[in-house]
């Protein structure tokens, strides 16, 4: 009966050391996990806090919330007020405002379009919406040819033009629609 009461008591030893030497391995640290929905998909967060870090898991996820709708409102197709969808709508070639963010994800999306020579291109918008994965899902059949490239020739990141101060988009052709799902 001792034996096994030593036993017992060595494993408990062992297992209380694995324990304190991970935790003071890791620093205590727990990992943390935010997810959520938006713009038609979902979001996974995983946290680490730094030592000694409370992190109030309902207020930081109602904040990450906040800044998803805000863009969202502003760099959606779906919503027919954010800056793209009026942007859209702009029938002429003159220079329209948007928002600071608007400019700041359009002037990177163009960066990535030059970068790729046009392989990343978001004025793309009508063809999106042509083979159905866009605002107007109403696809019954594959898009003709020749459909594909009218809007192709209507499309082309160099027929975007983006002003700093104040913050302006213009189109050089008046056909041009943005789609911003790839980088918003």
């Amino acid at each position: 009966m001792k034996r096994w009461l030593w036993i017992l008591i060595v494993l408990i030893v062992v297992a209380t050391a694995v324990i304190y030497l991970n935790q003071y391995k890791t620093g205590n640290k727990q990992l943390l996990s935010i997810t959520g929905t938006t713009m038609g998909t979902s979001y996974h967060i995983k946290i680490v806090p730094g030592m000694g870090q409370r992190i109030k898991l309902a207020t930081l996820k109602a904040k990450i919330s906040s800044r998803l709708v805000d863009i969202d409102n502003k760099m959606s197709t779906y919503k027919k007020d954010s800056d793209i969808s009026r942007f859209n709508r702009h029938a002429d070639e003159s220079w329209m405002p948007v928002s600071d963010e608007t400019l700041t994800v359009v002037r990177a999306a163009q960066e990535i379009s030059n970068l790729s020579h046009g392989a990343f291109d978001i004025t793309v918008g009508k063809l999106v919406n042509l083979w159905g994965f866009g605002p107007t899902i109403n696809i019954d059949e594959i898009p003709n040819a020749n459909a594909i490239q009218i809007l192709l020739s209507q499309s082309g990141y160099r027929k975007l033009k983006l002003r700093q101060t104040p913050p302006e988009m213009r189109k050089n052709d008046s056909a041009i629609f943005l789609d911003l799902s790839a980088i918003a």
